[in-house]
């Protein structure tokens, strides 16, 4: 049993989190924190594409199939860039917050 994982990856959050959800590894997880970037993240260093961001999507929309609810987001200061398409400041990095519903006693 885990109660909490924190995951903090610069970008390869995706990959990683594709994975434990196909193979269930996160069945025992109760609590999830993880900062998400974008492909903006050094690492990468590319504008992100629409396909990147329907992957993210979809992604996270297989997490709350999993069994988890978001309970906390908040975007990170320290991640920002200035986007090629607006010219708007942006933040390529998001901390999210998950409760695997699971483990919540009935009432």
């Amino acid at each position: 049993m885990i109660d909490i994982l924190k995951i903090d990856i610069d970008y390869a959050e995706w990959s990683c989190l594709r994975q434990m959800v196909s193979d269930d590894s996160l069945l025992h997880v109760k609590q999830l924190i993880i900062e998400i970037h974008t492909s903006e993240v050094l690492s990468v260093g590319r504008p992100s594409s629409h396909q990147d961001f329907v992957t993210m999507y979809d992604t996270l929309a297989a997490l709350e199939l999993a069994g988890f609810r978001r309970y906390y987001h908040h975007y990170n200061p320290m991640g920002t860039y200035t986007s090629v398409r607006t010219g708007k400041t942006r933040t390529c990095c998001y901390e999210l917050g998950y409760i695997n519903i699971h483990f919540l006693i009935p009432r």
